[in-house]
């Protein structure tokens, strides 16, 4: 009997039920993950906008000069940089999921073709069409074509992997959501040094006060 822990293995190359027992397999598992993919894409999203609420605070606090302890913007710092860890998560497993689509549909495609070149040795040996083993193969490569076809349809055209409302296999787009952080960051850090030649400082009991040293 098949033990906790193996893997069952199915030929889809020889027998057509193996491929369609598989493909209903795949899209019970997709399903599942797809629901729990789409509840911590809206957690992601929520976090990333809180992310980007807390940096537009960093800056505000600089460039209108506001005084406060330094406790607050190592808070808002911390706290950016804990809700990014759910976000970059989120963008590295969709871009690994958005990967098995054209890997599965890759496969099938080399056992496709495999069948192809064991039909046309079986033409040229037999000379017939209709013996057992032929048609068997015939059907094989026709669900294995229609697997390839539909993996193709569902899972990149109409429902694929997106996270932050960018599709995932498009690692550009998704990196430009965390640039977005980072050029947030990059801002705020102008507005400290600027502030900096200006006078504007933490002192030693930790407020960001004009000190008056800087004319």
């Amino acid at each position: 009997g098949v033990q906790e822990g193996d893997y069952v293995t199915l030929n889809v190359r020889d027998n057509p039920s193996n491929t369609f027992a598989w493909m209903l397999g795949r899209r019970t598992l997709f399903s599942v993950g797809e629901r729990f993919k789409k509840r911590f894409s809206a957690i992601s999203v929520i976090v990333y906008m809180c992310s980007l609420f807390m940096v537009l605070i960093v800056n505000l606090l600089f460039y209108l000069k506001v005084e406060h302890s330094i406790d607050v913007t190592t808070t808002l710092v911390i706290l950016i940089l804990y809700n990014s860890l759910p976000v970059v998560t989120a963008i590295l497993e969709a871009m690994h999921l958005a990967e098995l689509s054209p890997l599965h549909r890759g496969l099938l495609m080399r056992d496709e073709l495999s069948v192809e070149c064991e039909l046309a040795i079986l033409l040229s040996k037999d000379g017939t069409t209709k013996t057992p083993h032929y048609r068997l193969l015939k059907r094989s490569g026709c669900m294995l074509k229609s697997a390839g076809e539909f993996l193709t349809y569902y899972e990149e055209h109409t429902n694929p992997t997106s996270v932050l409302g960018v599709h995932a296999s498009s690692p550009t787009a998704i990196l430009a959501a965390l640039s977005t952080l980072l050029g947030g960051f990059s801002i705020a850090l102008q507005a400290v040094t600027a502030n900096a030649a200006l006078g504007w400082m933490y002192d030693e009991n930790g407020m960001y006060v004009n000190s008056g040293t800087v004319e």
